[in-house]
């Protein structure tokens, strides 16, 4: 949730905004719920089945399959051709990022926390430069973050709940971290 709320705030927005989260997991969908508590029009996307069907009944956004929409067309519908006014990006991969760039307006903002396991490649000059375009990275959280988050949880903006989709005993760690590995989960308690 932390993480999910430094990313949301490291963007300044407003209701009416309009915002896009790439990769619909645990962070993804705590991110679109602090978005959606704000008024920002939020859609969030995936390819996965399990997390597309669990952001339909918890992300409480706009949940678009990439597979079958085109996310890109999509948002410049929504905006009378301008593009979101930022785009949260969790798939940490070079097509995540390259639709970061295709969907995102003028001046717009890129919020990064994927964890890319390497390089990736783009011309700063076409993709930033030439629109304004700012790429801001997140990790973690701050006291800030903590104040908010509380602030969301009290006021029943976030449901917390529905991540943890399994609980296990200790015993069985290894097939828990083979659930989340493998993406079948949200999140694994681990109980001792």
């Amino acid at each position: 949730m932390g993480i999910a709320v430094h990313a949301v705030e490291a963007v300044p927005h407003d209701p009416g905004d309009t915002a896009v989260i790439i990769g619909a997991g645990p962070i993804g969908i705590l991110a679109a719920q602090a978005l959606v508590a704000g008024g920002v029009n939020t859609l969030i996307t995936d390819l996965l089945d399990a997390r597309l069907d669990f952001a339909r009944r918890h992300a409480r956004a706009r949940v678009v399959d990439i597979r079958r929409e085109d996310p890109i067309r999509l948002v410049k519908e929504m905006t009378g051709g301008r593009g979101a006014d930022f785009v949260i990006e969790m798939g940490a991969n070079q097509s995540a990022l390259d639709a970061a760039f295709d969907m995102v307006r003028i001046r717009g903002t890129i919020v990064t926390i994927g964890t890319f396991n390497g390089p990736i490649a783009f011309n700063p000059f076409f993709r930033m430069t030439r629109r304004e375009v700012r790429l801001q990275s997140v990790i973690g959280r701050n006291g800030e973050t903590w104040r908010r988050m509380n602030q969301l949880i009290d006021a029943g903006k976030v449901d917390l709940k529905p991540l943890i989709t399994h609980v296990l005993p200790l015993e069985e760690f290894a097939r828990g971290f083979g659930l989340v590995k493998n993406l079948e989960c949200q999140k694994v308690l681990l109980r001792p």
